[in-house]
């Protein structure tokens, strides 16, 4: 196995000759970051572009601008890297489906989605639920829904760390982080069903739980 400097120097070696491809493809195809190293003809070519972000996505980085906003080379991109989506265009940084391809590997990849998909509760979720992290990149508008962040905590409970604090210490959050629902209705039925007292004995009472400001799990 040739180190790293050695895959540097063979592929530096070559011009901008596309006599030269079949070694470059060859260099690519397993060492993808030496597309950095190659010469602009192949950082231009779609074919070469293709098997370097394969093997690795981050090496869209040093593709021509025109093959970054190809739909087919950044889906493999962010396929391979989810961190490859802020060199993906900004034109396809707003398409749903590369960025869920990107998120599926790296939630954290939100950071880098147009805007409208930040904004959006779906993909916002699917990347919460993949990492917690993603909740800083979230829009204004969902860190401060109630609703979304509730389905936030209760897909990954890790989330709660990350919400405002008006909703941290929230018993609705909280339950939702500890997959609880409220304990409101199975007091109610525990309180139809207790056995009647009988005279001079102590009535049952509801066993309460006090929120100290732990989590009650």
């Amino acid at each position: 196995m040739p180190s790293d400097q050695q895959v540097i120097d063979k592929i530096s070696l070559f011009r901008n000759d596309e006599r030269d491809k079949p070694d470059v493809l060859r260099i690519v195809a397993e060492h993808g970051w030496a597309l950095r190293y190659a010469p602009m003809l192949f950082k231009c070519d779609e074919e070469v572009v293709e098997k370097a972000v394969e093997n690795y996505g981050l090496a869209l980085e040093w593709a021509h601008p025109s093959l970054r906003d190809d739909y087919d080379i950044c889906v493999r991109a962010v396929a391979q890297c989810g961190l490859a989506l802020p060199y993906v265009s900004e034109r396809l940084r707003a398409d749903a489906t590369i960025v869920m391809r990107a998120i599926t590997t790296d939630g954290i990849a939100l950071e880098f989605a147009s805007e409208a998909l930040r904004n959006n509760s779906e993909v916002c979720l699917f990347a919460v639920t993949q990492d917690e992290r993603a909740m800083e990149s979230i829009s204004e508008r969902l860190k401060g829904d109630r609703d979304f962040l509730l389905g936030a905590i209760s897909a990954n409970s890790m989330a709660l760390e990350r919400v405002d604090k008006q909703f941290r210490h929230d018993r609705d959050f909280i339950q939702a982080a500890c997959g609880r629902k409220s304990p409101a209705p199975l007091l109610q039925r525990k309180r139809r069903s207790k056995p009647p007292s009988r005279r001079g004995a102590p009535s049952p009472l509801p066993k309460l739980i006090i929120n100290d400001g732990r989590w009650p799990c």
